[in-house]
């Protein structure tokens, strides 16, 4: 009889169903030992039992679907141990047309088993073409026993911005802006954005004076403060690493008249024709008022019989 045997029948105790004459002589207070034949057979008989009642049929543990980028390195991704059947154990990660020689994996990734220090089951490497692979997991006991899950692994395309990200932007000092940046496509999701200007840091985002980018629904917005042109990187982040960037300027012109406005006077009466300055700065086509002092628009109506 196995050592391992005996020490299953001594510790733990064996169930109450166990066949035992020996509770018998306790409960009696029989001092007499039993012959040692008639012993021999009922040690035998429950460590048969012990091993019924303790066996476990093998099973691995399932693994959810997976999702990872191309041409990034997978994240850590450390496979479910077995349970039952007659350890140790051996693992196997196949692909739908496997074969003895060749675990038709996904290109790029191969599967690692370790014993030492610590029993470690792992895919591993950088995928290098996109799709969905059905695979399997199989664990074999040392009874050549056999048992598997199976799971979609995808790799998902490398994430990307359309040309439009890249369009520079040209704004107006004053003038309030309030626009979404396109989103990325492909990635593993979700996807993180972020603005940025040369000097960021930490703390800093280093956008143009008075403009706002809220990540959650990739818009900028704000009232720009102060001219001047400030390249920026726009940034999606997929859930595994992987990044896309667009870089373009946002361009902040100011308003300035070439000449100040004159000051003239007229008198009553007199007919007046006055050409007033050009200003230079600016987005697109500009358009011109006339205010008087109080706000109101020079515009024929006033006594003065003024329009501009």
């Amino acid at each position: 009889m196995p050592a391992t045997n005996v020490h299953h029948i001594i510790y733990p105790p064996p169930p109450e169903n166990f066949f035992n004459p020996m509770r018998r002589l306790t409960a009696s207070r029989q001092r007499t030992a039993l012959p040692g034949a008639l012993l021999a057979f009922t040690l035998l008989l429950n460590a048969v039992f012990a091993a019924g009642a303790g066996a476990q049929t093998l099973r691995v543990l399932t693994l959810d679907d997976t999702a990872v980028t191309r041409l990034t390195p997978l994240p850590p991704l450390n496979l479910s141990i077995a349970t039952g059947g007659t350890p140790p154990y051996t693992f196997r990660m196949t692909g739908p047309a496997a074969t003895a020689d060749d675990d038709d994996l996904p290109p790029g990734l191969t599967f690692v088993t370790q014993t030492t220090p610590v029993l470690l089951r792992f895919l591993n490497g950088v995928p290098t073409v996109a799709g969905t692979t059905r695979l399997t997991y199989t664990v074999t006991d040392a009874a050549g026993d056999t048992n598997s899950t199976t799971f979609n692994f995808t790799v998902n395309e490398l994430p990307s911005f359309p040309p439009a990200a890249a369009d520079d932007l040209d704004l107006t000092r004053g003038a309030d802006v309030n626009m979404a940046l396109p989103p990325a496509a492909d990635g593993t999701p979700p996807l993180t954005y972020s603005l940025t200007g040369p000097a960021a840091s930490a703390d800093d985002d280093d956008l143009p004076a008075g403009l706002t980018f809220t990540a959650a629904n990739r818009r900028l917005h704000g009232t720009p403060t102060a001219a001047a042109d400030t390249p920026l990187t726009y940034t999606a982040t997929d859930s595994v690493g992987a990044v896309a960037t667009a870089t373009f300027t946002a361009a902040v012109a100011g308003l300035a008249f070439i000449t100040p406005p004159p000051t003239v006077t007229y008198t009553t009466g007199e007919s007046v024709a006055l050409v007033l300055p050009l200003t230079t700065g600016g987005v697109g086509e500009l358009t011109y008022t006339l205010t008087h002092s109080n706000g109101a628009p020079v515009d024929g109506t006033d006594p003065g019989g003024l329009f501009f």
